[in-house]
């Protein structure tokens, strides 16, 4: 049913059309005797038009124009936080590379000078040497030796060397996964302690030995007992690692890495940045090899 216009005779097919038309037609205001038109209220996103403010509001809520522009927005945001985590992870990769030539440069000396000295020494001990020749070479084609411990070790598979990257490459390579980097330094600490500290029959070659200070011992790869005074030489291993270009590899597949609540973007953060702070990572070391113990 046609509902007709009281001051201009003109039909709409609604009420509401009919309101409409009576609040900002100008002809028709003019025949009502009002000059000015009613204010009119746009959809800052679709550019529709309300004469309350509260059914522009209502509108905001559906708006599919503002979804469409939340979402785009949203989308970017998480762009710009992944490209940040990318730029920063880079940044660090230069500097642990600038660190790490700096520290082979200072090897490099100590060796020339350690080689220097052990020049001069060498024409003291040849005869010496040459006296002891054939009780080294006799102990050299035993398939163990025993330090002041009775403990034996050298062949038989006990050692921990720390100067092997491939092999802790390997075990981060292949261990650490979405679900370990989700649980940052802890998550890595058993996947070290369990792949790494541990030999194929189960032994540990990294023994607890002062908790407090989180010491251990362990047989290096010439068969001679050493201690990790604080879990220095582990960590540094790892702080050489492949660990922060594999994490960043997996944490751009993390579903939900920016939530709060799941705290995977700071656990992430942890594991980029171990060589700066790595307490966790210690921490847990110290109570699995108490609890293994």
């Amino acid at each position: 049913m046609s509902n007709f216009c009281d001051f201009c005779n003109k039909s709409f097919a609604t009420k509401s059309n009919l309101k409409y038309h009576q609040k900002v037609a100008k002809y028709c205001l003019e025949l009502q005797g009002k000059k000015e038109v009613a204010k009119v209220h746009h959809c800052t996103f679709c550019s529709k038009e309300f004469l309350n403010i509260y059914t522009l509001q209502d509108h905001n809520l559906i708006c599919k124009e503002k979804k469409k522009i939340d979402q785009e927005n949203k989308a970017s945001f998480y762009e710009k936080e992944i490209s940040k985590l990318e730029k920063k992870m880079e940044r660090q990769k230069r500097e642990y590379e600038e660190k790490l030539e700096r520290q082979e440069e200072k090897m490099k000396k100590q060796q020339e000078s350690y080689e220097e000295k052990m020049k001069k020494q060498q024409e003291s001990y040849e005869e010496k040497m040459e006296k002891q020749q054939n009780i080294i070479n006799t102990i050299a084609m035993r398939p163990s030796t025993t330090n002041n411990k009775n403990t034996i070790i050298h062949n038989n598979q006990k050692i921990l060397n720390f100067n092997d990257k491939e092999k802790l490459n390997d075990v981060i390579r292949k261990k650490v996964t979405q679900s370990v980097v989700q649980k940052g330094q802890i998550g890595l600490a058993g996947v070290v302690f369990d792949n790494y500290l541990t030999d194929q029959e189960g032994n540990r070659l990294y023994q607890v030995t002062d908790t407090s200070r989180q010491n251990f011992d362990y047989y290096d790869e010439n068969g001679e007992l050493r201690v990790d005074i604080g879990e220095k030489k582990l960590t540094e291993a790892i702080s050489k690692s492949n660990l922060t270009q594999h994490v960043a590899l997996i944490a751009k597949d993390i579903p939900n890495l920016y939530d709060k609540e799941t705290g995977y973007l700071e656990e992430v953060v942890q594991l980029t940045n171990f060589d700066e702070d790595h307490s966790k990572f210690r921490k847990e070391i110290v109570r699995l090899a108490k609890t293994s113990s």
